[in-house]
């Protein structure tokens, strides 16, 4: 496996935020980091706020929308805090990891439904799932790699899974991967890294948060 397929979950997930984490959230030395995370939680809480409560009434997908907003903002913000700040400066973390497992889970057995056989339901989560372009936030890669850390955080939050039906789910995903055609070996000098090596940090982000919940 190559060195950058190694680093990729680390990275993707805030692994480079280490030193602003150990000097703490409100260290001097990182002022404008630690403000743009304070700013970056405070919108979080409002766009989650505005999803729980709307003032008009909004389409299944505008709801959805809304949630997949929010995922980059909840890796910035959680990749900084320590665990034990998530649900102090995050209260409403408890009930936001359970709309999203439900997210995650809702588009799985969309796709699964909509299909006319398992051979092309497994192709289209697994489309779903695996990474793409990160500037897009609608996409299973990045609710998964937000589920992906909320499971490192307290123990609370695995309920939370487990009343989503989130691991159970996962394990059947877990069978999606011998359902599929051979990934081709070949790939554009432009792409960062191959299908194959997209496939396995697939596969190990579905391990871990599979793992966490044991």
């Amino acid at each position: 496996m190559s060195k950058l397929l190694k680093s990729l979950l680390t990275k993707r997930d805030g692994g480079t935020s280490s030193t602003i984490q150990s000097q703490g959230l409100t260290s001097n030395n990182d002022n404008t980091t630690s403000q743009d995370i304070l700013l970056t939680l405070a919108h979080l809480r409002k766009v989650f706020y505005e999803y729980q409560h709307p003032k008009i009434q909004w389409t299944q997908q505008d709801k959805n929308d809304r949630l997949y907003s929010t995922l980059p903002m909840v890796i910035k913000v959680l990749s900084v805090l320590s665990n034990n700040e998530w649900e102090e400066r995050f209260p409403e973390l408890s009930e936001y990891t359970l709309t999203i497992a439900k997210l995650i889970v809702y588009e799985v057995r969309l796709r699964a439904d909509k299909e006319p056989n398992s051979s092309a339901a497994s192709q289209a989560i697994i489309e779903y799932l695996e990474m793409n372009d990160e500037t897009n936030s609608l996409s299973g890669w990045s609710l998964l790699r937000s589920l992906k850390l909320l499971s490192t955080g307290p123990n609370s939050l695995m309920d939370k899974y487990a009343h989503a039906s989130l691991p159970s789910t996962f394990v059947k995903c877990l069978y999606l991967f011998f359902d599929l055609p051979e990934i081709s070996t070949s790939h554009s000098n432009n792409d960062t890294i191959s299908p194959r090596e997209k496939r396995i940090l697939l596969q190990q982000i579905f391990f871990q948060v599979i793992l966490f919940n044991e």
